[in-house]
């Protein structure tokens, strides 16, 4: 069953892919279970460290001091 939002850590300068064939067993993140569909995943690269809340594909919450998340 997927999750309607889905919250993760990011790192500064790192790439993500977001998954877009709703198949990941990971969320929001890819798990590579498009291979062979023709869908691609979604790349994002954060520009910093940030705990980020992804729905629909889309980033409905960032709350940059990751420390204070947790």
């Amino acid at each position: 069953m997927k999750q309607d939002a889905f919250p993760f850590k990011v790192e500064a300068n790192e790439t993500y892919f977001f998954c877009a064939c709703g198949k990941s067993q990971r969320g929001a993140l890819c798990d590579g279970s498009h291979k062979g569909s023709g869908v691609r995943s979604i790349p994002f690269q954060a520009d910093k460290t940030a705990l980020v809340v992804l729905k629909e594909g889309q980033i409905i919450e960032v709350v940059p001091d990751v420390s204070k998340s947790f």
